[in-house]
């Protein structure tokens, strides 16, 4: 492969890997990222592709057994923008709104706190840009830092 070729083929991999925003063979956006903790109120900063504030409307407890198992479900809302471009901020090209969700969490606790969490939050309406949107986040919960691991699929149509 002569040099101008590689350069080509190496600046498309460059831009490629540059987009944050990868669309699957569906026509879904992945996202990933961050959920951190604002308060105990259920308010939680997100970062990542998914940028704003993420608060907890509704919670219900369904179950907990004497070896420290808990599920629970509820509703939650979010508030902010997807991250499009991967800059770290809601530009005046990233769709912004709100996307509201529900959700069904698993997890286990000990004597000193939360060994391990899950959740589970399908779309069930969005506003604005957000407006149409269907898909579904599944969060991972960090018992070091109280910070949980965010990945999932919005669909636009």
């Amino acid at each position: 492969m002569n040099i101008m070729r590689w350069m080509a083929v190496a600046a498309v991999g460059a831009a490629a890997l540059a987009v944050p925003a990868q669309v699957d063979a569906g026509g879904a956006v992945q996202v990933t990222g961050l959920q951190t903790p604002i308060d105990d109120q259920g308010t939680y900063e997100m970062t990542g592709g998914l940028i704003g504030t993420w608060y907890t409307t509704g919670f219900s407890l369904d179950g907990t057994t004497p070896s420290g198992a808990v599920r629970a479900s509820g509703t939650e809302l979010f508030v902010g923008c997807h991250d499009v471009d991967g800059d770290g901020t809601c530009g005046d090209d990233d769709p912004t709104g709100t996307i509201e969700f529900s959700f069904t969490y698993t997890g286990r606790f000990s004597a000193t706190g939360l060994l391990h969490g899950r959740c589970h939050h399908p779309i069930t309406r969005g506003t604005g840009g957000f407006e149409g949107v269907t898909g579904v986040l599944s969060f991972h919960d960090d018992p070091a830092t109280g910070c949980s691991d965010y990945r999932g699929n919005l669909r636009w149509g």
